[in-house]
This record gives C-alpha cells, structure tokens and sequence, in this order.
C-alpha cells in the first residue's frame, strides 16, 4: 500500500507500507525516478512493526526527513 507521494529532486517518493511472509507489517520508502523511457526504482525497506499504524506512521516520519538526492540513490539521514 502506497501513502501519498512527494517530489524531490526529479525522484516521485512514497511511503510504503507491506507485509512480510508472517503477515507483519513493514515500511519502507518506495522511490520513482522517470527519464525518457527510463525508469529508475529504489525500494528503501524498513524495519519490522506489530501494526500497519506503527509501520505507517515510521514510513511517513523517515520521509518527512529526506533532504534531497544524491545519484541514483535517496538519502535518508540516521
């Protein structure tokens, strides 16, 4: 599931939310990059939740602190 999606830098980023092969939800930064007819993806995966809310709210505040892009990659500071 796909929260709604910012533009940064040339990049269409959202936060995503899925399921692991328990069922246990897992956030993670989805990153779309298009460029002609190429499209560049970057699939940031996040840590383990008990809930998708936890897992929704971790997406969301990662998010919330990208400042920018350098090359292919999002940066997320620690």
């Amino acid at each position: 599931m796909d929260m709604p999606m910012r533009e940064i830098d040339g990049w269409t980023v959202s936060a995503h939310v899925e399921t692991d092969e328990k069922g246990k939800p897992v956030a993670g930064i989805l990153s779309r990059r298009l460029e002609g007819r190429a499209r560049h993806m970057l699939w940031l995966r996040g840590f383990k939740f008990r809930n998708e809310r936890e897992a929704r709210e971790h997406a969301e505040r990662v998010i919330t602190k990208i400042r920018g892009v350098t090359g292919e990659g999002v940066p997320i500071p620690s």
